[in-house]
């Protein structure tokens, strides 16, 4: 089933994948990405899937970033 020139059928995949994975990581606790990842290369290419979880991974650790305590601390430990 080649669907990577649908953009309407992959964005309903991807929906599908993450409520999937957001149920698996509340009841089992696995990893948000890993479980996504996992049942995204059902449907299209591992780099695809891969592309398609990164823009959510790096939303979640922009927000949790920015509610942090102290964000400049934070940034002096790993950055500088």
């Amino acid at each position: 089933m080649d669907i990577t020139n649908n953009p309407n059928k992959i964005a309903i995949i991807v929906a599908f994948t993450f409520l999937i994975a957001g149920i698996v990581e509340g009841i089992i606790g696995i990893d948000l990405p890993t479980t996504s990842i996992t049942i995204t290369t059902f449907f299209v290419s591992p780099l695809l899937a891969l592309g398609l979880n990164l823009v959510p991974m790096t939303v979640a650790n922009i927000c949790q970033f920015s509610k942090s305590h102290n964000p400049k601390q934070i940034m002096s430990r790993y950055f500088i």
